[in-house]
């Protein structure tokens, strides 16, 4: 059997709970989150009404084509199987 070092058997302090050094980090976590928000470029309303209505479009086109596949392919199996 290995022969505990000096210091093996000492364990480190569990670290206490501080409501004061949490509610600085909670500070400093809000204080540095407002600093990168003024960093974000913000769509402009036009911008942001012409990708929403792109993706309506899109989602559109999409669920028809899907639609359509489910429809044929139901139409094969049905004469495969009948």
């Amino acid at each position: 059997m290995a022969k505990l070092q000096s210091g093996d058997d000492k364990k480190a302090p569990a670290k206490r709970f501080d409501i004061k050094e949490k509610a600085l980090q909670f500070k400093d976590f809000f204080e540095k989150s407002k600093l990168e928000l003024k960093k974000v470029t913000w769509p402009t309303r036009k911008e942001t009404t012409a990708t929403c209505m792109a993706v309506v479009v899109l989602v559109v086109i999409m669920s028809l084509f899907l639609g359509l596949v489910d429809l044929a392919l139901a139409k094969i199996v049905e004469v495969i199987l009948y």
